[in-house]
């Protein structure tokens, strides 16, 4: 067990000034892990959800992070863990993949030397307007969008029948629609919804994060939305396990689905249910070692 979190301090990073959001790889694999971590002071003051918004990170992937903070009211000169630290989802390829249950898109772009993944926060569907899983593709995109709210949106907030192009504008200014009714990616009026479920289905980001995916995905962009709380990856013979909270409840068996990820990506060691287990409750939403090559 201290060998394991040796080994995952030495993945924990606390230099630079931001957290990096783009990884180029060599090939699109089960089990691949991206980005890093950094360890930041909060000032007197800031709460979780500025910190996030600041440093452009969805507020679930701070607060699940950084559990033994107050979200609102962390004492001034506290270390919050900040992570672009990911397991790949399966299936991820070029285009867009969104996981629902972490709160983020991966933008996957082909390049010459192989692939260039980034990583983006976002909003999603309530427990009321659930965001649909599924192979969808990107049928149109407009720049500038008017909204029209839905008929009971409308009445229950006296909008109009429709938005201009502005500051009271929830879509921001760029608006993807995908291959579902009504469902789109989009920008934000409201930042601090980012990182949270919280909206009538579609997929908001940050204004500035989605005028960069407007600019690299086109027209028929495939776009795989899943939903999956538990992902294995390696890494410098190390297994890990990234946990989220299984808000839907769909993984009757979190360890059998965990052993099953284990054994596509190759890892022959055995590996105990317990540290499974420890893993998945603590639910951190940060990849932590569960086995070694070389205890």
């Amino acid at each position: 067990m201290h060998h394991t979190l040796i080994l995952f301090l030495l993945f924990l990073t606390i230099t630079g000034a931001t957290v990096a959001r783009s990884s180029d790889l060599t090939e699109l694999a089960p089990g691949l892990i991206i980005g890093e971590n950094r360890a930041v002071t909060l000032a007197k003051g800031e709460s979780l959800v500025e910190l996030a918004r600041n440093e452009g990170l969805g507020f679930a992937t701070v607060q699940e992070a950084n559990p033994e903070l107050d979200p609102w009211l962390p004492p001034e000169g506290s270390r919050a863990i900040l992570s672009t630290f990911a397991v790949l989802p399966e299936e991820t390829s070029p285009g867009i993949t969104i996981n629902l249950a972490e709160l983020r898109l991966y933008h996957v772009l082909s390049k010459e030397s192989g692939f260039r993944v980034t990583l983006y926060p976002i909003g999603i569907g309530s427990d009321e307007s659930e965001t649909p899983t599924g192979r969808f593709s990107i049928r149109s995109k407009i720049k500038k969008p008017w909204w029209t709210p839905p008929s009971r949106l409308r009445r229950e907030r006296k909008l109009p029948r429709r938005v201009a192009p502005g500051p009271e504008n929830p879509l921001g200014d760029y608006w993807m629609a995908i291959s579902h009714n009504g469902i789109g990616i989009h920008g934000t009026n409201e930042p601090f919804g980012v990182g949270r479920r919280v909206s009538h289905g579609c997929i908001r980001l940050y204004n500035d994060d989605v005028a960069e995916i407007f600019s690299g995905a086109e027209k028929g962009t495939p776009v795989h939305i899943v939903y999956q709380p538990y992902k294995v990856g390696i890494r410098s013979g190390a297994l890990f396990l990234e946990a989220h909270p299984d808000y839907q409840k769909k993984i009757s068996d979190p360890t059998r689905e965990i052993q099953r990820q284990i054994t596509a990506v190759g890892w022959k060691p055995e590996v105990s249910d317990k540290a499974i287990l420890q893993v998945v409750n603590a639910a951190l939403g940060i990849p932590r070692v569960i086995a070694q090559t070389h205890p």
